[in-house]
């Protein structure tokens, strides 16, 4: 996703990248680029789940 984003200073480390470490810039880099990890299709299903007040199972006892 940063290939096109050099001109914002992003330079990435192949290296860290490939072993999907947590900060994935170069040393030299003058913008740290971090990883977060989500589960996106968790969170829209709990979103439609909750418009459509079915709640999800953390929430019933």
């Amino acid at each position: 996703m940063c290939e096109k984003l050099g001109f914002l200073g992003i330079e990435l480390d192949e290296s860290r990248n490939a072993a999907h470490a947590n900060v994935i810039s170069a040393d030299t880099s003058p913008v740290t680029v971090r990883i977060i990890r989500t589960d996106e299709e968790l969170m829209i299903a709990r979103s439609v789940c909750g418009v459509l007040s079915l709640g999800t199972q953390e929430n019933k006892t």
